[in-house]
């Protein structure tokens, strides 16, 4: 009995609760002042059950008010329905719940986990056509160069979406603009601005050989920009999963699509071949799973996790998919993220970012028969050794692969008769000498700490110093870099099954510390049959 006195002070006590608790995030400007309690949770009736434990949102506002100082032709672009602006279908937000039969867009409403307030998430089925549905609520355009505020929307009724190339093979994708997308607008605009306009400069130099490719396979030409969210477009970028590029492959994918990696290659770095396995890759994705949102996600997650995804929820629907817990977070946030790339680089200036002039990706490419070094090219050709390197980023060392059907090196256009002509009279490449250079112990110094400061190895300075062990005095002079000491001949070492470095090292009297910089290893993991660098 006394239980069900306490049960209406009990009920009590939990509303007076939750109408505190949203009353202190309105005081500490969490939630928007125009946002009560009720609305974020409404009362249910007495008898209905709720499905589930998302906090529920009002819509917004259906109808914006007339944007002061805003062009006539703008205001009648943001009043109507599927307005063809520049080849791109603007939706508004009040349109996409009263036209959802027509579109194929429906919008739902719900609290992503984590966060006190919820965002709609709008369910699409694919398009098909030549134009770019978008779901966006319109709003008053930045000024030049400003940047989208932190709660800010942003103007789209003037946004130019590209138009494909030539006709493709496969749907377009679907950009929406819903609060995920939002959320990773403002992220790059005002989190990483300076980051996000890197890869759109660096970008920009390989998109025209990115268009063609993508347009020779039929696909979509807004999945250019997906290479911005894998790595800025890259070419040295390396993850955590060991994925390598431009658009992130890992050693097993890349394989699969016919990029090399051995020792003195990884194609994966290939901003060409890479690309092509990516439109290879995607196309494949797309052709499993016929929804460019769930390709995508494939792309990120792996097809093996989507397809269980898929067969856990019973749904084909992306964003239905990224409510529940089956897909990673990464994943959730994969293909919003990639929409608010597209939209950015679509239209850079619009959202205060930079256009730089910059030289396409081209080059002339020499057949090389021998192994020849970077360096020894660069010094006959008078072509710079970093504009060498930075033509050829899948190169892992500095000098050409000895193949016998012979390697494809590229050098800056107009240059590749010049190459071909002196090829064969390139000498091999030896550093050479320098003069001497000194420096004083202090306190604190090792060996190892002074051979890291200066490029080199604990035992290229032992030799320069003649020590018989690392025990060094404060004060003491060393030389630090190389003089006219005889070179000491480079030696290679095939490792053999047992084999580890402790005792390769010990074979031949060097450190593991310096044999892992010989060899640019980051662990101690070596494989029977690889060629290692002891001496040098």
């Amino acid at each position: 009995m006394r239980q069900l006195q306490n049960r209406p002070m009990k009920r009590w006590w939990q509303s007076a609760g939750r109408q505190l608790f949203w009353t202190i995030l309105l005081c500490m400007g969490i939630l928007p002042w125009n946002v009560s309690a009720n609305d974020i949770e409404p009362a249910l009736p007495p008898d209905s059950a709720r499905a589930s434990s998302e906090m529920l949102l009002p819509q917004p506002a259906l109808t914006a008010p007339p944007l002061a100082g805003m062009p006539g032709a703008q205001q009648s672009a943001a009043d109507a329905w599927g307005k063809n602006v520049g080849g791109a279908l603007i939706h508004s937000a009040d349109s996409v719940g009263s036209n959802a039969g027509e579109s194929g867009v429906r919008e739902k409403t719900l609290a992503p986990a984590g966060l006190p307030w919820g965002s709609r998430l709008l369910e699409s089925e694919t398009q098909k056509g030549w134009q770019w549905p978008i779901a966006a609520r319109l709003f008053q355009s930045p000024q030049p160069g400003e940047r989208l505020g932190h709660y800010g929307p942003v103007w789209l009724a003037s946004l130019q979406l590209p138009s494909p190339p030539r006709p493709q093979l496969f749907e377009e994708v679907s950009i929406i603009l819903n609060p995920a997308v939002e959320r990773n607008l403002r992220y790059f605009q005002t989190v990483i601005p300076d980051r996000f306009q890197e890869w759109l400069t660096r970008f920009f130099q390989y998109q025209p050989a990115v268009e063609q490719i993508f347009a020779e396979f039929g696909l979509p030409r807004e999945l250019i920009y997906l290479s911005l969210v894998e790595s800025g477009f890259n070419p040295r970028a390396y993850s955590r999963a060991r994925a390598a590029g431009p658009w992130q492959f890992i050693h097993g994918t890349g394989r699969l699509y016919g990029l090399k990696v051995d020792w003195y290659v990884d194609e994966r770095r290939d901003p060409i071949k890479s690309t092509v396995a990516a439109a290879q890759h995607l196309r494949d994705l797309y052709d499993r799973f016929g929804s460019w949102p769930l390709a995508l996600a494939a792309y990120n997650a792996g097809a093996g996790k989507i397809a269980r995804a898929i067969r856990k929820v019973g749904s084909r629907d992306f964003w239905q998919i990224a409510r529940t817990r089956y897909i990673r977070r990464e994943t959730r946030e994969y293909v919003p993220r990639f929409m608010a790339a597209t939209i950015i680089a679509s239209n850079p200036t619009l959202f205060g970012f930079r256009v730089d002039p910059m030289d396409p990706h081209d080059y002339d490419e020499v057949l090389l028969k021998r192994s020849l070094h970077l360096r020894a090219i660069a010094k006959a050709t008078g072509i710079a050794y970093e504009e060498l390197r930075r033509l050829n980023p899948e190169l892992r060392r500095s000098i050409t692969p000895p193949r016998k059907e012979g390697y494809y090196l590229k050098v800056p256009k107009g240059l590749g008769s010049h190459v071909e002509r002196i090829r064969d009279s390139i000498p091999l490449w030896t550093k050479s000498p320098s003069q001497p250079r000194w420096y004083r112990v202090r306190r604190g110094d090792s060996l190892s700490v002074i051979a890291q400061r200066f490029g080199t190895s604990v035992k290229m300075l032992k030799r320069w110093n003649n020590l018989s062990s690392s025990l060094i005095r404060v004060g003491e002079r060393l030389r630090v870099s190389g003089d006219n000491l005889p070179p000491e001949e480079v030696r290679w070492y095939r490792v053999r099954k047992g084999d580890n470095l402790w005792s390769i090292a010990k074979r031949f009297r060097i450190t593991v510390q310096d044999l892992k910089i010989l060899n640019n290893l980051r662990g101690s993991l070596i494989h029977a049959g690889r060629m290692l660098l002891v001496s040098y």
